[in-house]
């Protein structure tokens, strides 16, 4: 088990110990999945490359307290609303 680093919260700004952050909800990534195809996972692309990986991006970013305030006033929302197939997507029914 690796050591959580202690540094300044991306969020708060503050100086604690910091979690592993996913860039993308770890929840998101079974949505990007096609599961259809040889290799179901979602692509990445950078500057001049694109690959195939199950990896998830995450750093160091947020605070214990930050990340929970992300999760419960935004992201959880957002995975529940968003776009799953052609017949759900909540947001779009909302506007």
């Amino acid at each position: 088990m690796s050591k959580r680093p202690f540094g300044k919260c991306r969020l708060c700004l503050e100086d604690r110990l910091l979690c592993n952050s996913h860039l993308i909800p770890a929840s998101m990534y079974k949505t990007l999945r096609a599961p259809g195809k040889s290799n179901p996972n979602p692509t990445v692309f950078g500057d001049g490359y694109s690959y195939t990986t199950s990896k998830q991006v995450s750093d160091y970013l947020l605070c214990e307290e930050c990340e929970q305030r992300f999760r419960s006033l935004g992201e959880d929302w957002v995975m529940a609303n968003c776009f799953r197939d052609d017949k759900t997507f909540r947001i779009r029914e909302m506007l």
